[in-house]
């Protein structure tokens, strides 16, 4: 599926993963980690994410590409008192 939008085009996939534990269908206009927290609404912030077992650094979610039936972990960190 293609979206078209100001003379640009975003192609849209959708996919299954595994995440935190759940398979989930997600529709992804990247096809990387960023894409994921997008396709979830959530923010990089204060998060850690593991792909595969394999520690994912913030600096390489745009780089990072993900595959069918990926397992990804995304781990919120929080404060408390």
């Amino acid at each position: 599926m293609a979206i078209i939008s100001d003379a640009s085009i975003t192609i849209v996939q959708k996919m299954q993963l595994r995440i935190n534990g759940e398979d989930q269908f997600v529709t992804l206009a990247q096809k990387n980690i960023q894409g994921v927290l997008d396709s979830l609404s959530l923010s990089g912030k204060g998060r850690i994410v593991e792909c595969n077992g394999q520690l994912i650094h913030k600096s390489s979610w745009q780089s990072h590409e993900v595959v069918q039936n990926d397992v990804i972990e995304i781990i919120q960190f929080m404060g408390g008192g």
